[in-house]
């Protein structure tokens, strides 16, 4: 409001409010706070906000007004907040000489790689687990002092309370090697990512642990099995349907059922947690980070109130088409640091924190991509997505601009 003064807050037809602030720092906010919206002790829950700058004498916003969420939560609940697993790999598009081996890296990826392992060593209260590719960290060693530098950051960090994953040398498509015959070229480049980050990084990964954003069935599950794999993290759309009626977001890990032709008898050593890919969407190369960050803790948060009272936990894989933004990573570590709702925490501790779930007798299936050629089963595409909520809740002059939803209502 250019004039410089203000309105108190308007009831909507919806049940929402509008709340209209000067521009001018000099003139008083409306009186009454948040409280003069109707926010008070026993609403808690994340509330689309939509914010721009209308032109007074008209009405009409100048500009393309943003949505952003205020999520609510003046005294603590008791409840167990929901347990985040952040799944961040580090790495860049391999340079290769002639000959084959890793070539330089540009100047301006060895900055960003450098820049994302300054964040997640700025934020040793909200641990992540790291995937580091191997390839990129041979590819930092031979990338002057600047790349020396930055593996001397990614091995603080690897030292600290976050996690480390292991990853083969390059990508594999594991069902496809296995069904050739090649088990021992898979060998050859797990011992060679696992040297490569002893060498780079003087860390080793958790073998334990893997996360796999790429082809795996139920027999290279084994395989991994056969490594010493018993925890498990794979998109959701790659493992079995829920069961029929499920009305919340899943986020618990469950057991994997015995691969075909296995001892059936015994019980699986795996453990599985699907991801839930309905979260890539934040991850976007263009766009405001702040903004998709900001939305990206929001819907986690509404995850974590569909059921309070219960002790869940939510996996999130990063897309490797993401060119990573040191933004967005610390704009979210910032915004889980002393969260009322979300705890960050490494795979490893999400495991042992959150209760399996029983989801059938013999547990949850792998869909077997790869070998057959099977693109990944996703599921209807967006979840909730934020970025386009305008279209459903379209918060204008006249309409709520705060309105209270949850994750269920889906936008198209």
């Amino acid at each position: 409001d250019a004039a410089g003064t203000h309105r108190a807050s308007q009831p909507g037809p919806g049940g929402g409010s509008e709340v209209v602030l000067p521009i001018d720092s000099a003139v008083p906010p409306p009186p009454g706070g948040l409280s003069s919206i109707g926010l008070n002790d026993i609403n808690n829950g994340v509330y689309p906000v939509q914010i721009g700058v209308v032109n007074q004498s008209n009405g009409a916003f100048l500009g393309e007004p943003l949505t952003t969420y205020l999520v609510w939560v003046p005294t603590p609940s008791g409840f167990p907040k929901l347990a985040v697993s952040w799944v961040l790999p580090v790495h860049a598009a391999p340079v290769l000489t002639p000959s084959g081996e890793p070539g330089r890296l540009p100047a301006g990826t060895v900055a960003a790689l450098a820049g994302q392992a300054e964040v997640l060593q700025a934020h040793p209260g909200e641990p992540v687990s790291v995937i580091p590719d191997p390839q990129t960290l041979v590819s930092l060693s031979a990338a002057g002092s600047s790349g020396r530098a930055a593996l001397t950051t990614l091995a603080a960090v690897a030292a600290g309370p976050d996690q480390v994953l292991p990853s083969p040398y390059v990508a594999l498509d594991l069902p496809a090697m296995e069904a050739a015959g090649l088990d021992g070229e898979v060998r050859t480049q797990l011992r060679a990512g696992a040297s490569a980050m002893k060498t780079t990084l003087q860390a080793s990964a958790d073998p334990g642990t893997w996360a796999v954003d790429g082809p795996l069935d139920a027999s290279t599950a084994g395989m991994l099995e056969d490594r010493g794999v018993a925890r498990l993290v794979v998109p959701d759309g790659d493992l079995s349907p829920l069961p029929a009626g499920q009305q919340t977001t899943f986020a618990q890990p469950t057991a994997l059922e015995p691969p075909p032709g296995g001892n059936q008898a015994s019980p699986r050593a795996i453990s599985v947690l699907g991801a839930d890919t309905k979260l890539d969407h934040h991850f976007t190369n263009t766009g405001d980070q702040v903004l998709q960050a900001d939305q990206f803790l929001a819907e986690l948060s509404m995850i974590e109130t569909e059921t309070p009272s219960e002790q869940r936990g939510i996996g999130v894989l990063t897309p490797r088409s993401w060119d990573a933004s040191t933004t967005f990573i610390a704009t979210v570590l910032n915004g889980l640091h002393a969260n009322p709702l979300l705890q960050p925490m490494t795979l490893d501790q999400l495991f042992a924190s959150v209760p399996p779930a029983t989801i059938s007798p013999d547990g949850v299936r792998l869909f077997g991509r790869g070998v057959a050629g099977r693109q990944r089963h996703r599921g209807p595409p967006g979840g909730l997505a934020l970025s386009v909520l305008r279209q459903r809740h379209a918060m204008v002059r006249g309409e709520p601009p705060i309105v209270a939803i949850t994750r269920r209502q889906r936008v198209q």
